[in-house]
């Protein structure tokens, strides 16, 4: 580095900062995000209904739901969710280093008290003993000529207003997530009572199969193979509590609460609330927190390579110190002991082994990963919204049709087991007509959450959020204990 200094000098201190004035440089517009956004089609592939702008508050999903319980657990989990504390966390460790750099751009003021006492060399002449008291004040700032700190200060907010953003999608993803979890209870629920169900109904069928065996009219393969169908009735229904179980203990972790598995729920899964207006796809790069996070990272990774262009040129630091000097204490804070001095100093890289272009190749090489991120990301976020929008058309079919497939294979069990009384069919269709009947109701409960589940995705990948923003409770912090 190339320093120069002029000490005690008030005429070049006010001139440097005339300079600074005169030639600080004004920092240009920094590239938006939607610059490097992938183009938006004017309307959505998969719907070919007509789209119009649409307001964040028309995709507020919770209240459509029409059930309180899952009201209270989404907002129950909103207030006690650790990785929700996580996110908060980081938005506070965020505005902590934006502080920190806006600081940067400010003077510093320290003070100073210092007492000693020494002797020097005695072939030197410098033997006797002496004592000195040292107490002052002294002042450094650092004038920003060309930006730099302006720019690493704005970038700082920029991570920080992401932190912020992040901490939104992971409030919206943790309330969809709770919202899944419930349906998927519910379902599980009821396909538990399907399976008690159908175990009760192979029994009676087992029953049937036994008293006409102990009067001659089965052989011994029919009554086997009704056991064995009994036997797997029992399996599928633990199979089915357990899934039961695991879903209860998982959406108690989300709630941050001990899994006990003792959570109840509703008895039915929800009706379908209407459709929901799907806005113009440009919409979803604002509307979308997480989105917002990446762009807000991208603009800070364009601040950040201009910061470091502009560390190659020269650096102006003023300070100033003054106080009181004295061998003796009680003549040490009398005004005869006061001295003061003043420092301009300009520094100039002039040879560093390659650190502050490495330092630039690095933020360039920063700012293009996270221009591709945000790329990708745009991307993925039109997949999913079409992905949903045409889910919901061939689910909405599925549904229909296994509504008919469960109607007609409930009609076939109850004609194989009369025509098996009658000996006019084998054990074989009515067990095959039993299987059939019981996968039908099953895969028709199924169907009915994936189209519950798919609307939420839809919720999600528009940006739509439980509740209005501003309502959302405040993110749980964990503190330090002290």
């Amino acid at each position: 580095m190339l320093r120069y200094s002029l000490q005690n000098t008030p005429l070049t201190v006010l001139s440097l900062v005339s300079l600074a004035a005169l030639t600080g440089c004004t920092i240009g517009p920094a590239p938006e995000a939607e610059d490097y956004a992938p183009e938006a089609p004017a309307a959505w592939a998969a719907d070919d209904k007509e789209t119009a702008p649409i307001t964040p508050e028309a995709l507020n999903w919770l209240s459509q739901w029409h059930d309180p319980q899952l009201s209270e657990l989404v907002m129950e989990a909103l207030r006690y969710n650790r990785d929700l504390a996580t996110a908060a966390a980081r938005v506070e460790a965020a505005a902590a280093r934006a502080r920190r750099a806006g600081a940067n751009l400010g003077p510093s003021l320290d003070a100073d008290v210092t007492a000693s006492r020494g002797a020097g060399a005695e072939r030197l002449g410098q033997g006797d003993t002496a004592n000195r008291f040292d107490a002052g004040l002294s002042a450094s700032w650092e004038i920003d000529l060309w930006g730099e700190l302006r720019l690493q200060r704005d970038a700082a907010r920029r991570q920080y207003e992401a932190a912020e953003a992040d901490l939104a999608a992971a409030q919206i993803s943790l309330a969809t997530q709770v919202a899944q979890y419930w349906f998927d209870l519910i379902e599980a629920n009821q396909q538990v009572k399907l399976a008690e169900d159908t175990l009760e109904s192979f029994q009676s069928g087992q029953n049937i199969i036994r008293q006409r065996f102990e009067r001659g009219l089965n052989d011994a393969l029919d009554l086997r193979l009704a056991r064995a169908n009994v036997a797997s009735a029992r399996n599928q229904l633990a199979q089915r509590n357990l899934q039961r179980d695991t879903l209860v203990r998982s959406l108690e972790i989300l709630l941050g609460r001990y899994p006990s598995g003792d959570l109840s729920t509703l008895k039915e899964l929800p009706t379908l609330p209407p459709p929901l207006p799907e806005g113009l796809p440009a919409e979803i790069l604002t509307r979308r927190p997480d989105l917002a996070s990446l762009g807000l990272q991208l603009q800070a990774a364009a601040r950040q390579v201009g910061a470091a262009e502009k560390a190659f040129l020269p650096t102006i630091r003023l300070t100033a110190s003054g106080g009181y000097v004295s061998n003796e204490f009680d003549k040490w804070l009398r005004d005869d002991s006061g001295e003061w001095s003043i420092l301009g100093g300009l520094t100039a890289p002039i040879f560093d082994s390659g650190r502050l272009s490495a330092n630039k190749q690095e933020a360039e090489a920063n700012f293009s990963i996270a221009a591709s991120t945000y790329q990708d990301a745009v991307l993925n976020a039109f997949r999913e919204v079409e992905t949903a929008l045409v889910s919901q058309q061939w689910l909405s079919e599925r549904e229909d049709a296994l509504r008919l497939a469960s109607q007609e294979n409930d009609r076939a069990e109850t004609l194989a087991w009369d025509q098996y009384q009658r000996g006019l069919t084998t054990i074989i269709t009515v067990l095959e007509s039993q299987r059939r009947a019981f996968n039908s109701r099953s895969d028709y409960l199924s169907v009915r959450n994936a189209r519950l589940q798919n609307r939420l995705d839809l919720y999600l990948a528009l940006g739509g959020a439980p509740i209005p923003r501003d309502q959302m409770p405040p993110a749980p912090l964990v503190q330090l204990e002290r």
